[in-house]
């Protein structure tokens, strides 16, 4: 199928963009889940994505409504909190990558090549058609994106982004922050 899979330490988010439906789900639950019985904890447009933050969270962005949406959820994986804000820029985004840097969500529209910060900020980034969004992780000051052609930290507060370039180019991997 089309569903993608994200892990926390306790939580378990799966992902159906072409559904627009998040489950959540935890290791005692995960055995007897079936998309078609289980209740999703968020329905959007087609083309949603989320991931679980270091928080144990679920994180999603959904394009139809520019709608980023936080979510807790109990030990069965019911919903025990929801809180959402609107991101202008993200309706009718293309296809989105999304990550957690510590509790605080960023997308990015490759296609389109705009950053999206906490916020809803956005950023234009340069040659970003295949670029990879970091893989969440602990909070940090930036969020990396890799490109065909460097390493990119964007600064969530907007202010002006680093690159590290290399010789050549390449098809570009999520990279992965540690101890932020």
């Amino acid at each position: 199928g089309s569903a993608v899979v994200s892990f926390g330490s306790r939580v378990i988010a799966v992902t159906d963009a072409a559904r627009g439906r998040v489950w959540a789900l935890s290791p005692s639950t995960v055995n007897g889940f079936d998309e078609e019985n289980s209740e999703p904890v968020l329905a959007g447009a087609q083309g949603t994505v989320s991931a679980v933050g270091s928080d144990d969270r679920i994180y999603s962005a959904d394009p139809g409504s520019g709608r980023v949406t936080v979510t807790a959820v109990d030990a069965e994986g019911r919903v025990a909190d929801s809180q959402a804000e609107t991101w202008e820029g993200l309706k009718g985004a293309g296809d989105l990558q999304l990550s957690v840097v510590g509790d605080r969500p960023v997308v990015l529209d490759a296609g389109a090549g705009t950053l999206f910060l906490p916020g809803g900020r956005e950023v234009v980034l340069g040659d970003a058609r295949d670029a990879r969004l970091q893989q969440p992780g602990p909070g940090a000051d930036a969020v990396a994106v890799a490109t065909s052609k460097a390493l990119v930290e964007v600064p969530l507060d907007g202010s002006a982004a680093r690159t590290v370039t290399f010789g050549g180019q390449g098809v570009p991997a999520a990279p992965v922050q540690l101890g932020g």
